[in-house]
């Protein structure tokens, strides 16, 4: 297993990584990880040489031969390395993987929920805050939420190195959830529903006709809904961009694949 070019002291190096990164929760601190290492191995050099030594070789931790692909994230995500195209294409076929604009891990969770990386703060943060823009913006429409340009919106606003295409998927996982929602009685939930384009399970339509009026299109999507207590929502929903759309088509396809 060799990466810094040495197969000594860098190799010892290396192997000390792979090891701490096997637990981590945050991106390290290169400097105090090298004082670490020198610490417990004896190293000749300063914390500021290793550290240099890394930075130089991190963006190489994909060409690992003896390492597997989740070590690999787990130290490009510690050692804050930016992740190769190639790579970064193999790990979204199996996980939800955020980068920012230098291409270093923000977030990484495998589809099987086993792995979960993310640098903590800023994406609670965010994604706190988004969610709160989707329910607050959705239970006071009455047309349809232009989605792709809402996002587009939050990311201007917050500065956000997120890709659209990532929130998009954060409103079709949330939509998801509103028929289950329980703080929310049926006319809060078809507004809701009808504001973010979502489309209507069959078993839940049928509950919502069972009350109220409710037409649907093509995509079972609510177009006309009025209800005994008054509230009354017509539109048409808005064609959405290529982005929204591969939102949709990826996250269709994982939904398959875990049945």
């Amino acid at each position: 297993m060799s990466l810094f070019g040495l197969k000594t002291e860098h190799d010892d190096l290396l192997k000390f990584i792979v090891k701490k990164a096997e637990s981590v929760t945050s991106p390290f601190n290169l400097r105090q990880l090298c004082r670490e290492f020198k610490t417990k191995n004896g190293s000749g050099r300063s914390a500021k040489q290793l550290a240099d030594r890394i930075g130089r070789y991190r963006e190489r931790i994909h060409e690992l031969p003896d390492v597997d692909n989740v070590t690999k994230v787990k130290m490009m995500f510690a050692v804050k390395a930016s992740v190769d195209g190639e790579f970064l294409e193999l790990m979204q076929k199996s996980a939800e993987v955020e980068v920012d604009e230098r291409n270093r891990i923000l977030k990484y969770r495998s589809f099987d929920g086993r792995v979960l990386l993310a640098i903590e703060d800023r994406y609670i943060e965010e994604n706190k805050e988004f969610i709160k823009l989707l329910r607050d913006e959705s239970k006071t429409a009455n047309s349809p939420i232009n989605l792709s340009a809402l996002c587009q919106k939050f990311k201007e606003l917050w500065k956000s190195n997120t890709a659209k295409s990532v929130f998009l998927e954060k409103i079709i996982k949330y939509r998801q959830k509103i028929p289950e929602m329980k703080e929310l009685d049926l006319d809060e939930k078809a507004r809701m529903l009808f504001a973010l384009s979502a489309p209507i399970d069959p078993n839940f339509l049928k509950k919502l006709q069972w009350e109220s009026y409710v037409e649907v299109d093509h995509l079972n999507r609510i177009v006309k809904y009025q209800s005994e207590k008054g509230l009354k929502l017509c539109g048409i929903h808005f064609f959405q961009d290529e982005t929204f759309k591969a939102a949709v088509d990826k996250k269709t396809k994982k939904t398959i694949k875990k049945k």
